[in-house]
């Protein structure tokens, strides 16, 4: 059993895809009607998000790995968002599976499918893909044990929704003046003019390198101005030069893009391309103790 005891998600994985709509009964604040869950049943509730207690209707996305409604437990104003999952659902289930049409892929979108029906309605705070607790004991506890917190994230990201900003290597950007196995391009020297073009390749590249990096800081400074929040990630691909998450309020949304916009002329103009993602549920900003989400 994972416990869910620190909020977060995985937004790489479980926004990869648009949401997956299914059929289903309308939300209960109760335990689902099922066979009760215990440490020996084999079942569990896999939990989605914390959120703010109220109306919601979420009869219209399916559980992971389910075709019923997810179910919402309340303590006071908070509230979970949950479902009965057999455990066996979540065995050998490994990160090595990610493609598309893998079986972790399509759990990781019914998940994000669920956090995003409740996002539209309430502010939200997503747990780790593959939270499950033991029961509705657990919980109740985990919104008791979190309480100040979980209020305090949810005021923060109140209004707001994450965008992911990516810069790549641009497509027939210049290469560097070194072949793929380290030798320079043309008639190879040999003795002291070989050692000396190759200290001027080694120089001219770290001198690019530190360009680049100044811009690329340079784009995350002024962008993250714009935000109420901002998280480096690390990036996720060997193209990838820079990753970021910013939480954006919505009425500042218009503002951001066209900062945007601006910075990836200049970053287009220097080999480098800049596309942006979203927007998301605060997957990168539902963090416990000031720990930031996995990507």
């Amino acid at each position: 059993m994972v416990d869910g005891e620190a909020y977060g998600g995985d937004g790489s994985a479980a926004g990869s895809t648009a949401d997956v709509a299914a059929k289903g009964e309308p939300a209960q604040r109760s335990e689902p009607e099922a066979a009760p869950v215990t440490e020996n049943s084999g079942r569990g509730l896999y939990a989605y998000a914390t959120t703010r207690s109220g109306d919601l209707d979420l009869s219209r996305v399916a559980a992971i790995a389910d075709d019923r409604a997810p179910q919402v437990i309340e303590r006071g104003d908070l509230a979970l968002v949950v479902s009965e999952i057999a455990l066996s659902e979540l065995e050998d289930v490994s990160t090595a599976e990610l493609t598309e049409d893998s079986r972790l892929a399509s759990l990781a979108r019914q998940h994000d499918a669920v956090v995003r029906a409740t996002f539209e309605q309430e502010p939200v705070l997503p747990l780790r893909f593959g939270t499950v607790l033991t029961g509705r004991s657990a919980a109740l506890h985990l919104l008791e044990s979190r309480d100040r917190e979980a209020r305090e994230l949810l005021a923060m990201v109140d209004g707001h929704c994450e965008w992911g900003v990516r810069v790549n290597v641009a497509p027939g950007a210049a290469e560097p003046a070194e072949t793929h196995n380290g030798r320079e391009r043309g008639p190879t020297p040999s003795g002291t003019a070989y050692l000396s073009r190759r200290r001027e390749v080694l120089k001219e590249r770290d001198a690019s390198q530190r360009r680049r990096q100044a811009v690329l800081d340079e784009t995350h400074r002024t962008l993250a101005a714009r935000a109420r929040d901002s998280a480096v990630r690390t990036t996720s691909s060997q193209d990838a030069l820079f990753e970021a998450a910013y939480l954006l309020p919505r009425t500042r949304e218009e503002e951001f893009f066209a900062e945007a916009d601006r910075l990836a002329e200049r970053l287009t103009s220097q080999g480098m391309a800049l596309e942006t993602t979203g927007p998301w549920p605060p997957y990168s900003f539902a963090r416990a103790s000031g720990e930031v989400a996995d990507d």
